[in-house]
């Protein structure tokens, strides 16, 4: 940190008497003095006087000496430095701990009125950092709080209602807490805070020290898994299982061409007593029947189930195996197409089986894998007749549905009309006046959600309206300058948007009351919204007097704004209006000396 020579020789100052006080040199009405008469302008000697503060309270006792000790600290919490007014809770907690807090508060009471704001609402916050019993004390500034209610500082009035509530309005009997506070304790119910979480205690449990009954934890019990490959053949197969059987093959996929495993027949030994090989057998005799009977004639699709049913009969093994080797005289020469089935066959039979007769007109036989009769082919759904769509309602009535009480009929109505204006907005034009009216009421809504589309809605609405709704646009202003200080701030956006969106595609002459009235908000986000505004509207230039007037002398004393973009905002706007010629004399004559002080610090004139 970089000090003054001047900042250097009021902290030298300042730990000169401060070693004075501790080495007993100098009582603490002389010391007390002598730092309430240092003229201090800088932060850092303002925590230099804190802590030397901090060293009296400790050692001595103020009381002895209170109107000094209120002088410094008045100066302190009245600093434009925020750091140093937070820092005098330090002071107000020693004077707590030594007793000395009550006549103290009794001190600055009168005190209080002369105070700024800041410190004012810095004093009636240190409350809160007090339990009730200590808080108590407080109750001098009571009705200089009921004063600062109706304050137009947002934050001093914030923060005097809250202090009245802590300390008049009781939580229960002993405790009192800012609205805030007793609202959200209010809301959560920490009796059931445990029925959210399973309570599975099983390898919790922990032997008792004393020697009481100890809980032995519940026993799992294995429940013994049922094996349903290893059954009597001829009992019924459990529920379920018939289905599995028919609708899965035990086989060993393997993708590889080349590999010898993939025409490999099955072993024996891992087939005898698989039970799908009972349905296999049946699909092989199956697909005989239907092999031989096209090569005669084509098989109608109604006559399939009949036949699906008569081959579900039990063959023997005999006949299971000899129909197999009969179905692979059919199989295709194709490798990649064809999933074959592995059964043990002779090589030659199998090659012998591979050459069909070109003489033969028959059809073509399916692979082996579209053989499965087992169940009937499966056929494709006809797609159902796509329904038109019903038309849009018309444009009168999606007007009135903004207005609607049922604001399910008002989204429905944003949207549309979103839609509408992207795709033709001509069918919009003989409407547009009672749009922009009506859409207000969905803009204003409690949900958030239909409020914020129905802000986009109006947005681009404007932009492509604006010259048949400029004269409708008072009302509108109005209510977007108290939406952009919604705590949702994605309706405080939206809003702007409109704003600025009315600013751009309005003429002066239209507007300029309106965004007026708007710098007079008692709202500082308003007030720096409604300026930025105005410094859109000023660029089409042709102010007359009146108006450069009335610029002048709501717009300056923004500069000392609470709101850093309100200052911002209000600065801007004036460097535009500095151009003008008749800017230096009609501030010079319409401001106030301190007005006009700020300006010229911020302003060229």
């Amino acid at each position: 940190m970089a000090f003054s020579q001047h900042s250097l020789e009021k902290l030298q100052q300042i730990r000169t008497l401060h070693s004075d006080f501790l080495r007993d040199s100098a009582s603490v009405s002389d010391y007390l003095k002598y730092l309430s008469m240092l003229q201090i302008q800088y932060s850092e000697c303002h925590l230099a006087i804190v802590s030397a503060l901090s060293s009296a309270i400790i050692f001595a006792n103020v009381t002895d000496d209170l109107h000094h000790f209120g002088k410094c600290f008045s100066s302190l919490i009245s600093s434009t430095d925020e750091v140093v007014r937070r820092s005098c809770l330090s002071l107000i907690s020693l004077l707590s701990q030594k007793g000395q807090l009550e006549q103290v508060l009794k001190h600055f009471s009168p005190l209080f009125s002369s105070w700024n704001e800041r410190a004012q609402e810095m004093m009636l916050s240190f409350a809160f950092s007090f339990v009730p019993k200590e808080a108590n004390k407080f109750k001098v500034f009571l009705p200089f709080a009921e004063t600062c209610r109706n304050s137009k500082d947002e934050l001093l009035s914030s923060t005097a209602t809250d202090f009245i509530i802590y300390l008049k309005a009781p939580q229960k009997e002993t405790t009192n807490e800012p609205k805030a506070v007793m609202m959200l304790r209010s809301s959560i119910n920490f009796s059931k805070i445990h029925e959210n979480f399973p309570m599975d205690f099983i390898d919790d449990f922990v032997d008792d020290d004393d020697e009481s009954d100890k809980i032995e934890p519940p026993k799992k019990v294995d429940i013994p898994e049922r094996n349903f490959d290893e059954y009597d053949e001829n009992a019924a197969p459990p529920p379920g299982r018939s289905l599995l059987m028919n609708s899965m093959e035990l086989k060993i996929p393997n993708n590889d061409k080349n590999s010898p495993k993939r025409n490999s027949p099955i072993p024996s030994h891992s087939t005898e007593d698989i039970s799908p090989k009972k349905k296999s057998s049946r699909n092989s005799v199956g697909d005989t029947q239907k092999s031989t009977h096209t090569e005669s004639t084509m098989i109608p699709r109604s006559t399939k189930k009949q036949r699906n049913s008569e081959d579900l009969r039990p063959k023997s093994k005999a006949s299971a195996f000899s129909n197999s080797i009969e179905d692979h005289e059919f199989q295709e020469t194709e490798n990649t197409s064809q999933h074959r089935t592995k059964t043990a066959l002779p090589t030659k039979q199998r090659e012998s089986s591979r050459s069909p007769k070109p003489s033969s007109p028959k059809p073509k036989p399916s692979s082996a894998r579209s053989k499965n009769t087992s169940a009937p082919i499966p056929q494709p759904a006809e797609s159902p007749k796509k329904k038109k769509a019903p038309p849009p309602p018309p444009i009168s009535e999606l007007t009135e549905n903004l207005r609607s009480k049922d604001w399910e009929q008002q989204q429905k109505a944003v949207d549309l009309l979103m839609e509408q204006l992207n795709t033709d907005s001509a069918p919009l034009a003989p409407h547009c006046k009672d749009i922009w009216l009506n859409l207000l009421d969905s803009a204003s809504s409690p949900r958030t959600m239909l409020a914020n589309n129905a802000l986009q809605l109006a947005e681009a609405f404007y932009a492509e309206f604006s010259k048949e709704l400029c004269p409708q646009t008072s009302q509108w202003i109005s209510s977007l300058l108290n939406m952009t200080c919604s705590s949702h701030q994605f309706i405080a956006d939206g809003a702007s948007a409109v704003l600025l969106s009315i600013a751009d595609h309005s003429p002066r002459t239209r507007v300029f009351s309106s965004f007026m009235s708007g710098i007079k908000h008692k709202n500082s986000i308003a007030r720096g919204k409604a300026t930025q505004c105005m410094s859109i509207v000023l660029t089409q230039g042709n102010i007359d007097e009146k108006e450069l007037k009335m610029l002048v002398q709501n717009v300056a004393p923004l500069i000392r704004d609470t709101r850093v973009e309100t200052r911002d905002a209000a600065k801007k706007a004036l460097k535009d209006l500095s151009k003008d010629e008749r800017f230096a004399g009609i501030a010079k004559m319409s401001l106030s000396a301190q007005d006009y002080t700020e300006l010229k610090k911020n302003v060229d004139i």
